[in-house]
């Protein structure tokens, strides 16, 4: 299944050239891993919701790898598929959804694809809007990777919300079934962070509503997180999905 999806989506890519912009999305969710002390309950449906709501936007050219297909070497090079494909107007979101640790993520081979991989893909990429959304642990230990000698997101645009400082972890709810982060990221891009109410959300839209969400959650269950906002000022006020078309 996992095959035939990425199968339709470089043909879809080959046939969206002819389009003025495109926007392409990989969404990443693992549940299950090789080690199975390390399982997690809700990555796997994060992923699914995350690939639904886009795929209200018809713009948008959707692959979702999860549980054992999402290895290191399949989620990196799809990825690396999507940002040589694309065109300079396009837009690529990238989400990922499961164990995180200081400096990566954990992929379901157990084997750790580090943020400086993840950015040196992203950063040679032709397209000028990238927005990452991470669901993991200790995913603000990103920011690491941003030191003045590393002017990616000056340079290309590549941005990035994650689920937490790089010293907190990343709560999930068996009960809403969803991570803390992502069931606020997919609720504000089904409509609820458009704050104007102008049909269009934004980069800091959508971050402005999971901070403050998550800030409310976090208080009724007594958890420390707090969501991340790394960015360009200039993608701050880019769009990335019309919130109009959503009923």
């Amino acid at each position: 299944m996992m095959r035939l999806t990425l199968c339709v989506l470089m043909m879809l890519i080959c046939l969206s050239e002819v389009s003025s912009k495109n926007y392409y999305a990989l969404l990443v969710g693992i549940s299950n891993y090789e080690d199975e002390s390390l399982n997690l309950s809700t990555p796997k449906a994060d992923a699914k919701r995350m690939y639904d709501v886009l795929g209200k936007d018809s713009r948008y050219i959707r692959s979702i790898i999860q549980n054992q297909y999402a290895n290191k070497e399949t989620v990196l090079s799809e990825l690396k598929k999507i940002t040589n494909v694309a065109k300079s107007e396009d837009c690529i979101v990238f989400f990922f959804a499961g164990h995180g640790e200081d400096g990566c993520l954990l992929m379901a081979d157990k084997k750790e694809a580090y943020y400086s991989e993840l950015i040196e893909i992203l950063k040679r990429t032709k397209a000028q809007h990238v927005y990452c959304f991470i669901d993991a642990c200790y995913s603000g230990s990103i920011k690491k990777q941003f030191t003045k000698q590393n002017k990616l997101l000056k340079v290309s645009g590549v941005n990035f919300i994650v689920a937490c400082r790089g010293n907190q972890l990343a709560a999930e709810s068996n009960w809403i079934g969803h991570g803390f982060f992502s069931q606020e990221l997919i609720k504000g891009l089904n409509g609820l962070a458009d704050k104007n109410k102008d049909g269009q959300i934004t980069l800091l839209e959508l971050y402005n509503y999971i901070i403050i969400q998550i800030n409310k959650r976090s208080k009724n269950v007594d958890i420390d997180q707090k969501p991340q906002l790394i960015a360009d000022k200039k993608s701050l006020n880019t769009v990335i999905i019309q919130s109009e078309i959503r009923k």
